[in-house]
C-alpha cells in the first residue's frame, strides 16, 4: 500500500527529487529554497474498501513555520470512483489539528474529530496519469475505497523551506508511537 524513501532504490527517482524540474515546481510555491525529504508510493489495489481517514501531513512531518508541501504525481487515471486524493478547500490556513492512530496501514494517524466541511468544503481532485497535484503540508485531505479494477497509484515528492525547522522531539515521539 504504501512504502517510504523509494528514492533510496532508485538511482532514477533519486535524481528525479532533486532535479531542476522538480525544485522549480516547487521553489515558488515554498516561497523558499526547497529541500527535499523523500518520495512515497502510494498504491490502492482494484476493490480496495478501506480509506485513508482525514489527516494533515505536517501531522507526520513537524516542521515551523509549516512551509513544506507534497507534489503528487499519478501513475494512474483517478476518477471519482478510484477513491482520488480529496482536499478541504482552505484548510492550510488551520494549525495542526489533533491526531491519532488510524489503524489504517500506510495512514498511521488520522484526525481525532471530523473536520470543519462547512467551512472548507470537500474537492475531491480527479487527475489523469501524469497530472501533478500539489498540497500544503496542512491541507486536510483523505482518499475514499478504490471501487475500480483497477490500480490506484501515486508518488508523492516531499519537500520543506529551508528556513522551516522540523520538531525533531515531536517527531521522535511520533515514530516511537508508530513503531510501538
Amino acid at each position: 500500500r504504501y512504502v517510504f524513501r523509494i528514492e533510496g532504490h532508485s538511482n532514477y527517482l533519486r535524481e528525479l527529487l532533486h532535479s531542476a524540474l522538480m525544485l522549480d515546481l516547487v521553489r515558488p510555491l515554498l516561497g523558499d529554497e526547497p529541500k527535499a525529504d523523500g518520495i512515497q508510493y502510494i498504491d490502492k489495489p482494484p476493490h480496495a474498501s478501506y480509506e485513508f481517514p482525514y489527516h494533515q501531513d505536517n501531522a507526520y512531518m513537524f516542521f515551523a513555520p509549516p512551509r513544506a508541501l507534497v507534489a503528487t504525481l499519478a501513475l494512474d487515471n483517478q476518477s471519482a470512483e478510484s477513491g482520488p486524493i480529496a482536499c478541504l478547500s482552505g484548510s492550510h490556513v488551520l494549525e495542526i489539528l489533533p491526531h491519532a492512530p488510524s489503524g489504517v496501514l500506510g495512514a498511521s494517524r488520522g484526525l481525532v474529530g471530523p473536520p470543519d466541511t462547512a467551512t472548507y468544503p470537500e474537492v475531491a481532485v480527479e487527475v489523469e496519469a501524469g497530472d501533478v497535484l500539489v498540497h500544503h503540508a496542512n491541507v486536510i485531505h483523505r482518499t475514499g475505497p478504490n471501487r475500480t479494477a483497477g490500480h490506484r497509484r501515486n508518488l508523492g515528492f516531499i519537500y520543506h523551506g529551508a528556513g522551516a525547522v522540523k520538531d525533531v522531539q515531536a517527531y521522535e515521539d511520533y515514530e516511537r508511537q508508530v513503531t510501538w
